[in-house]
Parts: structure tokens; sequence; C-alpha cells
């Protein structure tokens, strides 16, 4: 099983929710949402930025160490503008299309 979250109700009042790592680690707790919905929605959001955030280093130690240590734990392959193809329409994958073409094995 992957990191979770859970919702929980604030002792002030209102709601919060807690990421938890695969063995059950507090990795993060939010502020407090007023409604059980905003919580919700502030997962999402959570959910959207930690897939495409990128990491801003504001730490005080920051120019002690070399910024290339800092990394995602799953880096993300990089495609560059000269690594894509376009497909064709009526096409449905790239897979389809080097079907279609003639091998140039021959």
């Amino acid at each position: 099983m992957s990191g979770h979250f859970e919702l929980i109700s604030a002792p002030e009042g209102g709601y919060r929710f807690k990421l938890l790592g695969k063995t059950g680690e507090l990795v993060a707790i939010s502020v407090k949402f007023p409604t059980k919905r905003a919580a919700v929605e502030g997962i999402a959001m959570v959910r959207e930025i930690a897939g495409t955030g990128l990491i801003r280093d504001l730490s005080s130690s920051r120019r002690s160490e070399p910024s290339h240590r800092i990394r995602a734990s799953q880096p993300v392959p990089v495609h560059h503008a000269s690594q894509r193809q376009r497909v064709p329409a009526g096409h449905n994958s790239l897979r389809e299309l080097s079907q279609m073409r003639p091998s140039s094995s021959h």
C-alpha cells in the first residue's frame, strides 16, 4: 500500500488532513479548513502540486549544499521537443503508427 491521506476533525473546529507515508509515518499535516468539502479540495490541490510542483529551496543552508543533491524521490522523465513525434489524425497511438510504417531492416 502506498501513502494515503486521513481526514480528521480539528480540536478547535473545522477539519485538517494528514498525509501519511506507506509505513504510516506522518509526512505532512494541513492547515485548518472550515468544512469537510474544503479539506477534500485541499487534498486534491496537494495531489496536483505534488505531481508537478518544483522544489524551491528556501532553507538557510541552501548555499552550503550543491543544488544537484536536492532531487525528487522519483525522477520524472523529461521529453525534449526533438524527441516528440506527431501522430496523424485518425491514429490512436505511436505504436499503431509504427506498425504501419515500412520496416527499415530489409
